[in-house]
């Protein structure tokens, strides 16, 4: 390696005399101590950029065969920011490395993938590994949890030296489950539709006042994937939140996902009807809880547009709902796509709020500082709610459509003002 080239990684991996992070990375000249020391370490490499609450974050990948290697990170580097996440290799070395900008109180998920040279453009490359159903790698260095929200593969999580802490949920990842956990098919009788109902009973013995329900979509997610429950007992030993029951509705697959959570009003009828009261009977056999101004319905994406048609279909079923990052691209005769999404595009759910009578459900609305239109849209919609009387509150997160801010939102949500 030439003297200019070894000035150009200690610049990429140094970056500034505000560093966070010790600056004793030996030289990759001598891979073993170099990678043992990153190992060490732990990436992402952080360092201040020139704004104070600003952020440089370098990300290393080590190979020798790749022809190119593309760092995803959510909201960051995916969309139509693909070229930003293109990694580029230190001459001479095993060493790839980007560094990208962030707020210092950012959250997500990213990987890696190793891309085929035969494309013809970077991005061509992306969205062909993406087709092949492959998933992105996680950062063997990273030393946080990593996630798999989709079911597709594990993410690695960047948190910034800022960012809300996630330590109930590292905790949780650890600690044996207290509570019960049952699990039953169950007939939705508007729907006529089978799905898997899920539902969590925290310790009786830590539950001193009745309990609030929390109703989640994206059940196998939460339950499955994410060990809701267990953060729930993490949050309440730490006096986080009081102890909450869950009663969660699973998707079987994406399309019915999509049908489910389509602002589809059967569904929210037949869970203020149906799944809700006989999740109530078989908790209340165990402990007590409170009525319906304790019933909140949280929900993201397309969970998010089920929350707020929920509080306009059902209010006195639910005292709060959790509308985070909410698609308000959806539209009910399909002509809309998170692509084909614009400004000047008004929600359909907004409209429908604009012509309601407002009543008392709580909306607690939160976006991603990253998601784009979704973050003026959801600035609008809680304008009108305000305008019109609503009970809403507003709150963006330094992240991206992302259930590595979600799950810290959802926790946040539940804390009792």
């Amino acid at each position: 390696m030439s003297t200019d080239e070894e000035s150009e990684l200690h610049l990429t991996l140094r970056l500034h005399s505000q560093i966070l992070v010790e600056s004793d990375l030996p030289p990759p000249t001598d891979p073993v101590k170099f990678w043992t020391a990153v190992h060490r370490r732990g990436t992402p490499l952080v360092s201040r950029s020139d704004g104070s609450d600003m952020r440089r974050a370098t990300f290393l990948y080590r190979s020798q065969t790749a022809d190119e290697v593309y760092l995803e990170a959510n909201r960051l580097t995916d969309k139509h920011r693909v070229e930003h996440g293109q990694m580029r290799r230190l001459k001479g070395t095993d060493v790839w490395c980007a560094t990208l900008e962030v707020d210092s109180s950012s959250v997500f998920t990213y990987g890696f993938r190793e891309l085929n040279s035969s494309a013809s453009a970077f991005a061509d490359a992306v969205a062909s590994h993406r087709r092949s159903g492959r998933p992105a790698w996680v950062d063997p260095f990273n030393h946080h949890a990593s996630i798999d929200a989709t079911g597709t593969g594990a993410l690695s999580v960047a948190s910034m030296d800022d960012a809300p802490s996630s330590d109930i949920w590292r905790r949780a990842e650890h600690s044996d489950l207290r509570g019960e956990v049952l699990r039953s098919r169950t007939t939705l009788p508007t729907l006529e539709r089978t799905v898997e109902q899920l539902t969590y009973i925290p310790p009786p013995t830590t539950v001193r006042d009745p309990a609030r329900l929390l109703v989640v979509t994206d059940a196998e997610v939460w339950f499955d994937r994410l060990n809701l429950p267990a953060a729930l007992e993490a949050a309440a030993a730490a006096g986080t939140i009081h102890p909450v029951a869950v009663l969660g509705i699973a998707n079987d697959d994406t399309a019915s996902r999509i049908d489910l959570l389509g602002a589809n009003p059967a569904f929210v009828d037949d869970l203020a009807a149906h799944s809700i009261p006989a999740a109530r009977r078989r908790i209340e056999k165990t402990l007590p809880l409170q009525g319906p101004e304790g019933t909140i319905l949280s929900g993201q994406s397309l969970g998010g547009l089920t929350a707020l048609l929920a509080a306009l279909r059902r209010p006195e079923c639910f005292g709060q709902v959790q509308s985070h990052s909410p698609s308000l691209w959806w539209m009910p005769d399909g002509s809309m796509s998170p692509g084909t999404y614009t400004h000047e595009h008004q929600p359909w759910i907004t409209e429908q709020f604009a012509r309601r009578t407002p009543t008392s459900t709580h909306i607690d609305l939160r976006v991603g500082t990253r998601e784009d239109i979704t973050n003026d849209h959801v600035d609008q919609l809680h304008d009108v709610l305000t305008s019109l009387g609503y009970r809403t509150s507003v709150t963006h997160f330094s992240g991206g459509h992302d259930f590595a801010c979600w799950r810290i939102a959802l926790i946040d949500s539940l804390k009792e003002k």
